[in-house]
């Protein structure tokens, strides 16, 4: 299991935990119907504006400088357990760890120009092609309001029944093309779910699902409290548990490239090298101990 198919799960979560209020979503916050007819949907930036009312409104969010995520993440096909802590501060900053406990570990960070991996044997590995692509456009710490900017075209195209929920479905389309869905609740009128696409011979095709829910109040501003991934290819499903939120404590260095990083990228793209003949690490499986640490509860 590659490193980025948690770090997806990661970003797509900061990014519907509620960004600060600024840029073209800044609009006047609309009380909208528990339900809309299919014939007259909700505008996007109606929807966005909702959905920051309601996790805590314009004037929390603004002040918020940077958060950080902590949860347990399982994956019952592979029973797969760790722990994980996600970073984030604005423009586009990310550091995220997941550990194994008894398993695997490891760090990935994108510092808005590059992004790196590295293992828990100190293994330094710059992302590439789709996988740095994806976290970088994923990134934005402002990624939900922003929305209009990151996109040539954003649109409301249904109202629909989605994952035993009514929603609505707002579709952004990038420059280049890059598809991205917003799945609003209807009735609670907060993020749902996330949907990213990838080209396919049959056109663009889902890639990766995020299904968010049981926001709680975490600093004065609520946060899903459960996140569910789906990534095509992927064994199973991962499932989160968010255990805390804290805002405006990040060390900005956590973000800042070092020497390996350097001589990764002088080195084609890892460090140390890899070797003539190295065999690729084992896949992560298995059952860990106690993510949350030894006497903690799991």
């Amino acid at each position: 299991m590659k490193p980025m198919r948690i770090v997806g799960l990661v970003v797509g979560l900061t990014a519907a935990l509620g960004a600060a209020a600024h840029g073209q979503w800044h609009a006047p916050l609309l009380a909208l119907p528990a339900a809309v007819t299919a014939q007259s949907p909700p505008a996007p930036e109606d929807l966005f504006a909702r959905h920051m009312r309601e996790i805590g409104g314009a004037d929390k969010l603004a002040a918020v400088k940077s958060r950080e995520v902590r949860g347990i993440v399982r994956n019952a096909s592979t029973g797969f357990v760790g722990r994980i802590v996600a970073q984030t501060a604005p423009p586009n900053l990310v550091h995220t760890m997941i550990e194994a406990p008894g398993i695997t570990s490891w760090d990935t960070v994108f510092n808005g120009e590059i992004a790196w991996t590295r293992t828990v044997v100190g293994e330094t590995t710059i992302l590439q092609g789709d996988e740095a692509a994806d976290l970088r456009f994923n990134s934005y710490f402002h990624a939900e309001v922003e929305a209009g900017t990151r996109f040539a075209k954003l649109e409301t195209v249904e109202q629909l029944n989605w994952n035993e929920r009514p929603t609505f479905r707002v579709r952004g389309t990038a420059a280049d093309g890059r598809i991205h869905d917003t799945m609003f609740d209807a009735e609670s009128g907060m993020i749902y779910g996330l949907i990213s696409y990838r080209m396919g011979a049959q056109g663009p095709q889902p890639f990766v699902t995020l299904i968010v829910s049981d926001y709680k109040e975490f600093g004065g501003l609520k946060s899903p409290g459960r996140i569910v991934q789906r990534r095509e290819g992927q064994d199973g499903e991962f499932v989160t548990t968010v255990t805390g939120v804290t805002l405006d404590s990040v060390d900005p260095a956590v973000f800042k490239a070092d020497s390996d990083v350097q001589r990764a990228i002088d080195s084609g793209g890892r460090w140390p090298p890899k070797k003539a003949g190295e065999a690729p690490p084992p896949p992560i499986s298995g059952p860990a101990s106690n993510p949350a640490g030894p006497g903690q509860p799991k």
